[in-house]
């Protein structure tokens, strides 16, 4: 009997599962300074041209607080210089009567979006009271408008919008500031929805060794290196009428904002440009990064939930096009491609740029600015989604109405998302800059001296090895190493289920659930771990994962096979280990020499409610997490019951021994042969050694130190399946640090396939 830890939650309330979407897009953290709470308006009121209103609303949110924090002098470097086109006064053409800019609100109405919106165009207006000689605001050329002139929405012989590319620059902040006051109140108010529900909601148990915690009730929610990622069960979404009421007004002011952005940016491609379109004013770039436009953006392209996607379409083709305008200039694209600072406080833009507050950031203790990952990283593991579930849908031949429906929806959007992206990648290419903004330093540079260095760079670079070979559909089922792997594995109890006739018995919409799922994880591996998928069917699977440093199992490669049944989700995967020295090495009290796999989510250990399998919660990568992080672990000795709290004792410390030169052996050793070259795993062994290299040499010859049986390692030894006793088996010594040297001079002249 073994101990397991794993947890699946119950399942949150529908308005808690909104405002954690709500927040997980804005990246609320508690642990931040938050903006104060401005006005609890969290919509655009639907007003054409009540300019009365417009200006109530801009003094209502003029009135905040601002709460003190460290301020930088970063901030206003690059904007400082334009203060004076959005703010300043000027003399009037005629009377050199001195014109204040005026202050409103843009109202985002979604009646026309072709249309500029009159609360916009007003503001571009400089009107001399006193003479009634109309002007524009940023070039101050006269206009032959009245002095209460609103724009071409109500005057169709206005064309202060077209007068210069300054104006454009107006009309863009104004645009942003309005947007930023919206986005900042609605941050405050999922707080406050995330605080109530809290408050009036069951605890969520989580379980495990370090508090491990799984299944917070939405569709597809992990935690990985790239931090958390939140998606929304479609399910959720058609639940309570006010949820639905508040997601679909916000997701309007949204598309309504990305649609006008779009219009007022750039287009040198359009069929008649304009000036402002092939001479863009010098500050719209920097317009962009200074608003909370980078925030929303993020906060879509984290999303991970393919049928989120496709209930809200049409703000995921706002915000395609909103990105593909953006890469078709160099002010903007950079936008895109750059790192950005975090924020520990904005009072938006309008009030930063009025000099009424401070933006300040989030500092390490050197200092230095936090900086998050570029957009479009983002938008490229969007991409890889959306590749992976076109692959996945692609062999779905029959189903239900709504079902193929549900997967045209999905492909048509993901087709879409994938041309966004080649025309970037198009665009970028012909900019002449580059996309491989993962290269970039995201983060203040820690530890000292250069061994320090040398190793978070190797770190770095691995980290980024395994995120491009993370995921990849195969050839597994006709494959001859496959067939051999099943017979050398007899106890593979998925042998049989893998007969039946995957697309004809599955139920249409757990098929589509594991499309989606299978897509998700192809962004969301944590380094370390490598799955391959069938590309017929996409229920056979092969897994490798690494072995955590600090851990009897460092840097060891172990691989397992999955089979995901008829039933999944509503059961859990098969997994079966396969790296187990030809069914002679039991490697811990949770994995058996025969592959069994013990696990609760697996079902193969009868453990609380809350730990086991929770269908449609529940997913493949939780269990692969937890393979990793719980059964893979620095004291294994401990996971069988009885034993007592996990501590070195000399028995802990004689079970790590052995499992050294076991690990040695079969998960490191046993991979760097030549019958692996043409392999399924002979990218990620080259790139996985060739890289750790002098890690795992090291880490050898420490072993070899505390056990000297590294060096002469002359049989194979089974862990007893209940108990600490061995059964030895006499053979031929063989020295494994000269074997690893050897194999990875082999390893070396492998064409690499990185």
């Amino acid at each position: 009997m073994e101990k397991q830890a794993e947890s699946s939650g119950a399942a949150a309330e529908s308005d808690e599962a909104l405002a954690r979407r709500l927040a997980a897009e804005w990246d609320v953290e508690e642990n931040r300074a938050g903006a104060s709470s401005s006005s609890g308006l969290t919509r655009a009121t639907h007003i054409d041209d009540d300019e009365i209103l417009a200006r109530h609303l801009a003094a209502e949110w003029d009135k905040e607080d601002p709460p003190s924090s460290q301020e930088t002098e970063e901030a206003s470097i690059e904007l400082g210089k334009f203060e004076s086109l959005f703010t300043g006064s000027r003399p009037c053409s005629k009377c050199a009567k001195n014109i204040s800019p005026s202050r409103g609100f843009v109202l985002f109405a979604s009646s026309d979006l072709d249309a500029l919106p009159p609360t916009l165009t007003a503001l571009l207006h400089a009107p001399c009271r006193v003479c009634k000689i109309n002007h524009c605001r940023a070039c101050f050329t006269p206009l032959k408008c009245l002095s209460s002139c609103k724009g071409i929405a109500k005057n169709a012989t206005c064309t202060v919008h077209l007068c210069c590319p300054k104006v454009r620059a107006v009309a863009l902040f104004e645009t942003l500031a309005s947007f930023d006051k919206i986005f900042i109140a609605e941050k405050e108010n999922a707080k406050k929805r995330i605080k109530s529900a809290q408050q009036t909601s069951k605890p969520v148990s989580s379980v495990g060794p370090g508090g491990t915690g799984y299944g917070q009730g939405r569709e597809h929610h992990v935690h990985t290196h790239n931090g958390s990622r939140g998606g929304t069960n479609e399910s959720k979404r058609k639940g309570k009428g006010q949820t639905t009421d508040t997601e679909s007004q916000w997701d309007e002011t949204v598309v309504t904002m990305l649609h006008l952005i779009t219009k007022l940016l750039p287009e040198p491609y359009a069929q008649i440009p304009q000036t402002f379109d092939l001479l863009p004013h010098a500050s719209i770039g920097q317009l962009l990064i200074m608003s909370q436009v980078p925030d929303l953006l993020a906060g879509l392209l984290r999303n991970d939930s393919i049928s989120d996607w496709t209930a809200r379409s049409a703000t995921y083709h706002a915000m395609l096009a909103l990105l593909r305008r953006m890469g078709d200039c160099e002010l903007t694209i950079r936008v895109l491609l750059e790192p950005r600072k975090v924020r520990s406080h904005t009072p938006g833009l309008e009030s930063w740029m009025w000099g009424e507050e401070e933006m300040t950031w989030v500092t390490s203790r050197k200092g230095e600015v936090e900086m998050a990952p570029p957009l479009y990283d983002y938008f490229r593991k969007l991409t890889i989604q959306s590749k992976a579930f076109i692959k996945g849908a692609s062999n779905v031949v029959a189903g239900d109405e709504d079902v193929l429906d549900s997967i045209a929806s999905g492909s048509s959007l993901c087709g879409d998302i994938i041309a966004a992206n080649d025309d970037m990648e198009r665009a970028i290419s012909l900019l002449g800059l580059s996309s491989d903004a993962s290269l970039q330093e995201t983060s203040p540079r820690k530890g000292k001296g250069k061994g320090r260095d040398i190793t978070v760079e190797m770190e770095k670079k691995y980290s980024q090895a395994c995120e491009r070979l993370a995921f990849k559909y195969v050839e597994l089922t006709n494959s001859d190493k496959v067939a051999a792997n099943a017979s050398r594995h007899k106890a593979y109890r998925s042998a049989l289920a893998m007969s039946q006739p995957e697309n004809g018995t599955r139920n249409p919409k757990d098929r589509v659930h594991l499309i989606r799922e299978e897509a998700v994880m192809a962004t969301s591996l944590p380094p370390g771990i490598w799955v391959r998928i069938d590309e017929v069917r996409n229920d056979i699977l092969k897994i490798m994962i690494a072995g955590p440093e600090g851990t009897p199992y460092a840097n060891g490669l172990f691989e397992f096979d999955c089979f995901m049944p008829l039933e999944y989700p509503r059961v859990s995967p098969q997994i079966h280990l396969c790296t187990t020295g030809g069914g002679t090495v039991g490697f811990n009290p949770n994995l058996y020499n025969d592959g069994t796999v013990c696990l609760s989510l697996l079902g193969t250990w009868a453990g609380r409610p809350e730990e086991q399998w929770q269908p449609y919660k529940s997913t493949l990568l939780q269990v692969l997490v937890s393979i990793q992080s719980m059964i893979l672990i620095d004291l294994p000795y401990f996971n069988e019951p009885g034993r007592g709290a996990a501590k070195k004792t000399s028995a802990s410390t004689a079970y790590n021994r052995d499992l050294t030169a076991h690990t040695t052996r079969w998960a490191i050793v046993d991979w760097l042969k030549e019958e692996h070259r043409r392999g399924i795993w002979a990218d990620v062994i080259a790139s996985h050694f060739k890289i750790r290299q002098d890690t795992i040499r090291k880490t050898i010859v420490q072993w070899g130190r505390e056990n000297p049986a590294i060096h002469t390692y002359h049989g194979q030894s089974v862990p007893d399946r209940w108990t600490a006793n061995y059964v030895a088996h006499k053979g031929i010594g063989v020295d494994l640090l000269h074997e690893f040297d050897r194999g990875m001079a082999l390893i070396q002249k492998w064409t690499s396939r990185e």
